[in-house]
């Protein structure tokens, strides 16, 4: 079985060395593309060869996936990279002895860097945290088991489950997912995703690896495709746009869905195969099984299975998630979506693509059964890239796995304890995949900096999902009362000058009106002090002092 992109790829590093392989093969897409290189060696040789790949892949960024060896350019740098918040308040502080310098991870993963500035164009809506995050799930996806590090009795691999969790409409969850998703199939690795709606035993079937029935009839990149589909059949990704409702599904003790729960929490453990017994069908054996997911879902979704002492928080199904999402306080961005065709450029694809091949392609031998339209599958051994921990790592992730576990004993609230064990793994598997794309898989404290990061902000968004469930539902009033409160101290503190009635009403989502009556309401009662200007007025919270200090915060 050979790759269509390696395919193409071959013919063009022929023509660059004045070879004339002769007619273009079949390769799917690919083709129309080769001929055209095809014709240029015709007319001009090699170095025709190499001004029309430059031309035709600024155009058309398909052609950085079929780019010879001999074409890489330089990848971009200079970009700044993606820097998290750190916790918030509410969230316990994580102990000295775990904490990074806040700038170590900076630069650590340039492709990850480049993603977040794409993504950010195409969804400008997306809250900040998506855009990373979904990036992380796209390195989960195309990784497909086979890089891991050895850690205790097992191999430790990369799956990844992550929920963009958020109110509907607001942050742009689906827009974004939709980007890496997106991103996923246009770099040529849409195989490597399942299809949209499975039972249980349907996602189990996929992933033992079925051919269809036409496969004997299939030619050229068709068959290439079920063959790569089937190579990779028990290493799949997942993407689940309402996730609240089939959490709701897998939770009715009867239903059709209740066996994902315990299927999930398996996959995610990544055993050497898995086997599982069903009456009609047999045994169902999956080899070497992973599953990456992304899902999509609100707060709201959570109200049931995210309460406290829910069995979900401590079974470890809740445990094996990120939560990825906004507090009640974070800006809701009003910057329009681009008017133009969207497209992958070269930046995005061309390493994913590159380092897919470097981990290896799975081979698979398929080959007629006896019963007409079955087939036999016979499996190579599957590719294994194995990390190592470069100066400093491993005593960083023990650091981090310590202090968490002392959190976890001082913290009365057990229904995150799972979730807190599992924070140093998360990191682990992302610096995994970002010493895997970036450095030949070994990983370097700036990779493990930018993997405790990001954990640390699913830490904090945990908390803030938690905080929102849990909470007693709060009358319209109150809640809008709390989100002025809570904007005014933050412009104090960035602006060192209360805000306008003006500044308030730009800046949070709600009818102007309303939130001017609400500020006034406020003053009226004394949660807000109103402080006259030359031309306007100012709103800041109350100072210990009196007026005279109210008066002085007004004149800064």
């Amino acid at each position: 079985m050979q790759d269509p992109a390696n395919t193409a790829r071959a013919f063009i590093t022929h023509l660059l060395e004045s070879q004339d392989p002769g007619a273009v093969p079949d390769i799917g897409d690919y083709s129309e593309m080769v001929k055209v290189v095809y014709e240029a060696f015709q007319l001009g040789g090699p170095d025709a060869v190499r001004r029309s790949f430059e031309v035709l892949s600024r155009d058309d960024p398909r052609f950085e996936l079929i780019r010879p060896a001999s074409l890489i350019l330089p990848r971009m740098n200079g970009k700044s990279s993606h820097k998290f918040l750190s916790a918030g308040s509410s969230v316990p502080p994580l102990p000295e002895s775990a904490r990074l310098p806040e700038d170590l991870g900076l630069g650590a993963c340039p492709w990850l860097d480049d993603y977040i500035e794409f993504s950010k164009y195409w969804s400008p809506s997306g809250y900040k945290g998506f855009h990373a995050s979904v990036g992380i799930w796209i390195l989960s996806t195309v990784a497909a088991r086979r890089v891991g590090i050895p850690l205790g009795s097992k191999i430790q691999y990369t799956p990844l489950y992550i929920a963009l969790t958020a109110r509907s409409g607001l942050y742009a969850k689906s827009e974004t997912a939709s980007v890496g998703v997106r991103t996923i199939k246009g770099s040529g690795l849409g195989y490597l995703l399942t299809g949209d709606n499975y039972t249980p035993q349907a996602l189990i079937k996929s992933m033992t690896g079925i051919v269809p029935p036409n496969y004997a009839a299939l030619e050229g990149h068709d068959r290439t495709l079920i063959e790569l589909a089937v190579a990779y059949s028990g290493q799949r990704s997942w993407y689940v746009d309402e996730f609240g409702g089939f959490v709701e599904g897998m939770r009715k003790k009867n239903g059709y869905m209740a066996q994902f729960g315990d299927f999930l929490r398996t996959l995610d453990g990544c055993e050497e195969e898995l086997s599982l017994s069903t009456i009609g069908r047999g045994e169902d054996r999956i080899v070497s099984p992973s599953l990456s997911m992304l899902m999509c879902m609100t707060p709201s979704d959570l109200r049931s299975s995210g309460q406290r002492g829910s069995e979900l928080w401590n079974n470890g199904f809740w445990a094996r998630v990120a939560f990825c999402g906004p507090d009640g306080d974070d800006t809701i961005s009003e910057d329009r979506m681009p008017n133009a065709r969207f497209h992958v450029p070269g930046e995005i694809l061309k390493p994913l693509h590159y380092w897919h091949e470097r981990l290896g392609i799975p081979r698979v031998l398929i080959e007629p059964d006896a019963e007409p339209g079955k087939f036999s599958v016979a499996r190579g051994e599957y590719p294994e890239n194995l990390c190592t921990f470069g100066d400093g790592v491993e005593d960083a992730f023990y650091n981090y796995r310590n202090a968490l576990s002392r959190l976890v004993r001082e913290t009365p609230n057990t229904d995150l304890d799972g979730n807190y064990i599992r924070f140093p793994t998360k990191a682990l598997r992302m610096s995994m995949l970002f010493a895997s794309l970036e450095n030949e898989g070994r990983i370097e404290m700036e990779h493990w900096a930018l993997a405790q990061g990001i954990a640390e902000e699913w830490r904090a968004n945990l908390h803030s999902v938690f905080e929102q469930i849990n909470e007693p539902l709060p009358t319209p009033n109150k809640t809008l009362e709390d989100r002025i409160l809570s904007f005014v101290g933050q412009w104090m503190t960035s602006h060192e000058l209360p805000p306008t009635k003006r500044e308030i009403s730009q800046n949070m989502s709600a009818d102007a009106s309303v939130l001017k009556k609400m500020v006034d309401d406020m003053v009226g009662i004394g949660l807000l002090v109103e402080i006259p200007g030359k031309k306007t007025s100012y709103f800041g919270l109350p100072l210990k002092g009196g007026n005279e200090d109210n008066e002085r915060q007004g004149e800064q």
